[in-house]
């Protein structure tokens, strides 16, 4: 804070003992904006700063390799009423993360319903890109969405009951599982099927119709459902 304590700053420290002030894009501020610190192993620091609060939803930024200067990373990310953000980290392998985005910004604000998309970066948050979706079902049917727009979308950290739980694991590096659908937007959870990736993300496939709960076991050579 200020000598007049009218102002919130965000102090950041490598050693505990030297701080610097963190500097923000224009209009984004932790002044006047919510912010959730988020996960960070790779010297960069993630914040969520919350820029809508009916529904809510706000924008990832990335600092420097200090923490000091911040960027936007990725605009209209989910979070929810807690604070919680639909982002998470790839374990075991740095720069890769999962986030869910609110598609229908504008018209959010009057329905009140957020249609969320799925996206992913595998170079710590310079780019995302939609998840690319396996070409056929468990039980080898493609799928009705076939267009340029169709992806893999993927139930995110604000949808559970465990927080516990994660998409992946450190003895498992490379495997992802987790609950979606293959379409335009992100479909209820009960209306959800199992799906799993291999190669930390870039391909994917449906193991099993409807959503099912998961453990890794003996080094990811056995997985029960």
């Amino acid at each position: 804070a200020d000598p007049e304590g009218r102002s919130l700053e965000l102090q950041v420290s490598l050693d505990g003992y030297h701080f610097a002030t963190g500097q923000f894009p224009l209009g984004m501020h932790p002044e006047t904006h919510a912010y959730t610190v988020l996960e960070s192993s790779t010297k960069a620091l993630f914040l969520h700063m919350t820029m809508s609060d009916d529904p809510y939803y706000g924008n990832i930024l990335k600092s420097n390799s200090n923490g000091t200067y911040f960027g936007v990373s990725l605009e209209n990310v989910n979070r929810n009423d807690a604070g919680y953000v639909d982002f998470e980290k790839m374990i075991g392998l740095d720069g890769i993360a999962l986030v869910n985005i609110v598609a229908n910004p504008i018209e959010s604000k009057v329905s009140k319903e957020k249609r969320l998309q799925t996206r992913i970066t595998h170079n710590d948050g310079s780019t995302w890109k939609p998840l690319v979706p396996p070409k056929v079902d468990s039980q080898g049917r493609t799928y009705e969405c076939s267009e340029a727009m169709c992806a893999l979308h993927l139930h995110g950290y604000t949808e559970r009951l465990d927080p516990r739980a994660t998409f992946s694991s450190p003895s498992v590096v490379g495997l992802i599982m987790a609950v979606g659908n293959v379409g335009f937007e992100l479909a209820p959870y009960d209306e959800s099927d199992t799906f799993l990736s291999r190669d930390g993300g870039f391909t994917w496939e449906e193991v099993h119709k409807d959503a099912h709960l998961w453990e890794f076991g003996d080094s990811g050579s056995v997985l029960v459902m």
